[in-house]
């Protein structure tokens, strides 16, 4: 949540200078965040979705603003891996927050 203030205090900050798309994106993550949060809190089995979706932003956003060469491969094996090993990461991360 603290990293999060941080970057919502940078993005106000250079906000004129940021593109609709990436303006859009970070908005999307932040909503995504604070309902994380609430959740986390209320003890959700849901809370690994948003998780997920929250990943999956980030794989969008980096590969908007880096190389395709690089990026393309290592987010298409991590979203492949994610599929692949949707439960068993679902319940390692669900034990890991909630204990």
């Amino acid at each position: 949540m603290a990293l999060l203030l941080v970057a919502l205090f940078v993005f106000i900050l250079v906000e004129q200078n940021l593109s609709m798309p990436f303006t859009a994106c970070f908005t999307a993550f932040t909503f995504l965040t604070l309902i994380n949060c609430g959740a986390i809190m209320e003890q959700k089995k849901w809370v690994f979705n948003i998780e997920f979706i929250r990943v999956f932003l980030i794989a969008l956003i980096s590969l908007r603003y880096a190389s395709y060469q690089l990026c393309l491969p290592l987010i298409l094996i991590a979203v492949t891996a994610l599929v692949i090993y949707y439960r068993p990461i679902q319940n390692s991360y669900l034990k890991l927050v909630y204990r």
